[in-house]
């Protein structure tokens, strides 16, 4: 029996500590990954609403500023529904 034990304790420790340096180095790995991806995003999206805004900008018309103003509500608009569409995809997928 203690002989046994002697053997077992310390392969079961093992195996759990393997288990939970494993477990965070997968979380460290994904916030990385999460990280980097918000901020190709960000870039695509800050992007996309300067090309269409820069424009209005250069006319300096009365109603630029109106206009800078829909645009602008237009691209938080279209964010807003990408994510739910995203978390839609999400929540069917975990169904599979």
């Amino acid at each position: 029996m203690r002989t046994t034990l002697k053997i077992v304790l310390p392969l079961v420790v093992s195996v759990a500590a393997v288990s939970l340096l494993f477990a965070g180095y997968q979380v460290r790995t994904e916030r990385k990954n999460l990280r980097t991806d918000l901020a190709r995003r960000a870039e695509l999206w800050r992007n996309s609403l300067q090309e269409s805004i820069e424009p209005q900008f250069e006319k300096r018309e009365r109603g630029s500023e109106r206009a800078i103003n829909r645009v602008v509500d237009r691209f938080a608009q279209r964010e807003h529904i990408d994510g739910d569409r995203g978390v839609r995809s999400r929540r069917i997928g975990d169904c599979d």
